[in-house]
């Protein structure tokens, strides 16, 4: 009898151990998922990370291309002053000779007087 219940504390300590290795092996899935996830989730923030920093190198390629725009309009402009400048000078100088020779006009010149004696 003894050997029968030798034999059923082995049975016993069988499916313990049975279980045991069952609970191993599951703990030993769960592992390797949950590393997978974080491998997972480590790439989609690796991917988050990139695309983040493309936005702010394209944000200061952007920022740097409107300051040099800004640059060529304000060139633009200044360049346009000595132009703008130069039709005025031109403008004032052509009145000034219509003024100039409207006064010979109107005034008698002394050539056409005729010369005291």
């Amino acid at each position: 009898m003894q050997q029968g219940g030798g034999g059923g504390g082995s049975s016993q300590q069988m499916s313990q151990d049975l279980a045991d290795l069952f609970e191993l092996e599951a703990d030993k899935m769960a592992n390797q998922y949950e590393v997978q996830q974080r491998a997972t989730q480590a790439a989609g923030d690796k991917q988050i990370d990139e695309l983040a920093d493309k936005l702010k190198e394209l944000a200061k390629r952007q920022q740097q291309e409107a300051e040099r725009q800004r640059g060529w309009r304000q060139a633009a402009r200044a360049a346009d002053h000595p132009a703008r400048a130069e039709r005025q000078l031109a403008q004032e100088l052509e009145d000034a000779a219509r003024k100039l020779e409207q006064l010979t006009r109107d005034q008698p010149s002394s050539r056409t007087r005729p010369r005291p004696r």
